[in-house]
């Protein structure tokens, strides 16, 4: 089957459009989230935060960076912050550093 229009005539259009754009911008943490700071777990003082707000810092207009905004108002970086278990290993492996150190201090070998 074949079909065939024929139309005469003519067309008045009239508007505006709108445009948007939507921008998808992934961080490693929401808000509500219970984090560590990773420079005092890796001195084995586990002092726990919780992320307030995140604010998207636009940087040379393209690139977005995330910091966090605990509830002291204290502002953090991504690479500043760590899970709980993350935390612990930090922590961990620094009191064993310690503890050798003391062991080699108090018993050096013969």
């Amino acid at each position: 089957m074949t079909y065939e229009y024929i139309g005469s005539g003519s067309i008045k259009t009239k508007g505006c459009a709108d445009t948007s754009r939507h921008v998808f911008i992934t961080y490693q943490w929401s808000e509500n989230s219970i984090l560590f700071v990773k420079k005092k777990s890796m001195k084995g003082i586990l002092e726990k935060i919780a992320i307030k707000r995140v604010i998207l810092n636009v940087k040379n207009g393209s690139s977005v960076i995330p910091i966090y905004q605990d509830t002291l108002n204290s502002l953090w970086n991504e690479n500043e912050l760590v899970i709980e278990q993350d935390a612990r290993d930090f922590a961990i492996a620094y009191w064993e550093q310690q503890r050798d150190k003391i062991i080699e201090r108090e018993c050096p070998a013969v």
